[in-house]
């Protein structure tokens, strides 16, 4: 993708959490049903207040890669587990906080959508479709082992998840990152 590929302005809103510059941020299209969250790593004890932080959504763990000069992006999903006690993407934030594997992030990046409403099988194919435009584009290293599964979806559902991946390159973008450009 190529900037010269979005065919119209968008106005998104930006709201500094905690009021830092460096902080919290929430990001919104009010004609959107979708909305972003950039949280730096050394925030995540003060993500309680952000109740979104609890839904389900995909997201972005962006870092430094010890074995390239690109940066890294860790590309996963957040969905209900009744087995680890938590849900959301908060949860998995947390977990991955603490995860020696995935110790190069500093900074995540979540989308959900306004009302809750992902499901399992929208989480995967977003995921999955993310992995594959970030390894297509080549920008960041991807650090995702597995390869995600686009999961079982119907026609109909898959152009309402791809206008959530045009929403997401927007947010993306708009708070700093150029993976998928």
């Amino acid at each position: 993708m190529k900037w010269g590929d979005f065919v119209a302005g968008k106005t998104i809103q930006l709201n500094f959490i905690d009021n830092k510059i460096n902080g919290k941020i929430k990001a919104r299209i009010n004609s959107w049903t979708t909305m972003a969250f950039k949280i730096p790593r050394n925030e995540l004890a003060t993500c309680n207040i952000v109740e979104e932080l609890s839904y389900v959504g995909v997201y972005f763990l962006f870092g430094k890669s010890k074995n390239s000069k690109k940066p890294s992006v860790y590309i996963g999903q957040a969905g209900p587990r009744k087995a680890k006690g938590g849900t959301g993407i908060l949860m998995r934030f947390k977990e991955h906080e603490h995860d020696k594997l995935k110790s190069f992030w500093y900074e995540a990046v979540a989308i959900t959508s306004a009302n809750n409403t992902f499901d399992s099988t929208a989480i995967s194919y977003l995921e999955h479709r993310f992995v594959k435009l970030a390894k297509q584009a080549n920008r960041y290293n991807v650090e995702n082992s597995n390869d995600p599964t686009p999961g079982n979806i119907t026609d109909e559902r898959t152009n309402e998840l791809d206008e959530i991946i045009e929403q997401t390159k927007w947010y993306i973008y708009a708070l700093g990152y150029n993976i998928f450009i």
